[in-house]
């Protein structure tokens, strides 16, 4: 999961000009941010079933936020 979002982010901020997750509104970051930090509060709650349910809300809200500001990077081939 670490590689797929590392690699992830790192397309999106070599391929926006101004670097990725720069280009999301203070509310978007703020949301994001948030959603990690109840994300590791369900792992060490030792609760997986929410742990997955917030993963998935979280990967869908990022992958939103990343197509509003450059709706392009859904046509880019990565080679």
């Amino acid at each position: 999961l670490d590689l797929l979002t590392e690699s992830v982010s790192h397309i999106f901020s070599s391929r926006t000009a101004q670097g990725g997750a720069n280009l999301f509104s203070d509310m978007t970051r703020t949301r994001l941010h948030f959603d990690h930090i109840r994300i590791a509060d369900a792992i060490e709650a030792g609760d997986p079933d929410a742990a997955r349910e917030l993963m998935r809300e979280h990967m869908t809200t990022a992958s939103q936020a990343i197509f509003e500001v450059a709706p392009d990077l859904a046509d880019n081939l990565v080679d």
